[in-house]
Parts: C-alpha cells; structure tokens; sequence
C-alpha cells in the first residue's frame, strides 16, 4: 500500500505516516548496523535488484524539481545462504561508487572465510578484492539468454581461492528480491507508488530489512528467523519487539 492510501484508511495525518516511516527507518537502520555482526556466514550470495525515485531515467531531465537521485536507484543485496539472513545491503547507483562501501561492509560483518558467488555483471571481481584479499573464495555465475531474451543455461567460473562450485548460485538472493517486489509498494513492477524522496525510500528498505530479519517467519526455517538460524537471537521477534528494540524503548 502506498503512503497516500495508507493515511486515509487509518484516519490520520500524511505528515504523521511519514514522520513514523522515517523515525522507524532510522532506528532499524541503526538496529541492523549494531546487532548484525560476526555472522559466521560460510556462503554469500549477492545481486542488486533496481527501482526509481520520482522518475523513471528517460523523465528525469524533463521532471520538474527532480532530486538528486531522481532516476534509476539499485539495492545492493548480500543474503547468507544458510540462514537466509540479509547480511548488509546498500542502495544507490550501480557502480564503484555504491559497490565498494557495499563489499566493505560485508567484510565488516562477517567473520571468517567466506564462500561469496555473484552474477557476471558490474566490476565484482575488483570489488571482491579491494574488500576481502585473498581472504575469501569466489565465483561468479554468469547466465546465458538467445537472440529472444530467453534464459538458455549458465556459466559458472571459479574467480579466486578455491570455491565449492556446487554452492555456485544465486538463486537464494534472487528469490529475496521477488519478496521484495512482493512486500514493497515501491518494488513492485510498473509501480504508481514508486519513492519520491530519497530519504523516505531509505527508511522503508531499513525498516524491511530489519523486519525481514527478525521478525518474518521462514518456511525452510521451519518458522524462524533469519536471525534466529544465524544465532543472533534466541527467538523470532513480535513487530512491537522490534520496535521497541529500534526506538530504544
């Protein structure tokens, strides 16, 4: 549901859901950044899954007080496979710029030596690097399409270390972007109630995220969390919990 609906049904201000999307953002912004940690995370998957904020890229020179960021907008997703937890994420551009603080953050989460496979696409090998070393074993997944646009096959390529090539996947963070798409107003395709501001785009994620984590139960899980099967929580957390534990109340 958008933020226009939304304010109609539960009989209060716009203003006041907004306020309560970015309070709430920032929180679990700051909830994910101090309680996911030392994740013993043995195999990574990672994708980049796009949206736009107040105008699609074709508009935007022509969009009347169009933001900073107006255009296209990709989150940088990187999703432990074994738990199903959202490990970090990033949204911004589909470069170096974004790429970098994203693979940085990873190392900074995780600890050991990790297994990380990503599509074929961007500069990943560069930033796999510039991030772990020769720390961690990577492949890179790089699928094939026909002259149609039809997905024929897949190309799995060992980058560094020494990766298990049966582990060589993204099929676990690409189904994480369909629920995504599924939950988020904003994901969903040919959207009408796509991001108008940056700031209010980056607390939904957050919120999301930290929802995602702690709270929603998962069915390969057998109804944990993912926090839960990573053992950064003793249980699954109730939305009230969870605010609380973001507010600090």
């Amino acid at each position: 549901m958008g933020c226009g609906p939304l304010p109609r049904l539960m009989r209060v201000s716009p203003v006041t859901v907004l306020k309560l999307i970015r309070d709430a953002g920032n929180a679990a912004a700051d909830f994910h950044h101090e309680a996911v940690r030392g994740v013993p995370s043995a195999n990574i998957q990672c994708d980049e899954l796009w949206a736009y904020l107040y105008a699609k890229d074709k508009r935007v020179k022509d969009a009347q007080a169009a933001p900073p960021h107006a255009g296209s907008i990709w989150t940088w997703t990187a999703l432990d496979t074994d738990s199903h937890l959202i490990v970090t994420w990033l949204c911004g551009r589909r470069d170096m710029v974004t790429g970098l603080p994203f693979m940085e953050d990873l190392r900074f989460r995780v600890k050991g030596r990790p297994q990380i496979t990503t599509d074929g696409g961007l500069s990943y090998p560069d930033l796999v690097d510039a991030a772990f070393g020769a720390d961690v074993d990577y492949s890179m997944l790089v699928k094939r399409y026909d002259n149609r646009g039809q997905y024929v096959g897949a190309d799995r390529f060992a980058v560094s270390g020494n990766p298990d090539m049966a582990r060589c996947s993204t099929s676990l963070v690409e189904r994480h972007n369909l629920a995504m798409r599924s939950h988020l107003r904003r994901y969903t395709r040919r959207t009408n109630a796509h991001s108008k501001r940056w700031e209010l785009h980056i607390a939904s994620l957050a919120f999301w995220f930290a929802y995602y984590n702690w709270v929603r139960p998962h069915e390969t899980l057998r109804g944990s969390s993912p926090a839960q099967a990573a053992g950064l929580a003793t249980r699954r957390y109730t939305m009230a919990e969870l605010f609380r534990y973001c507010l600090k109340l």
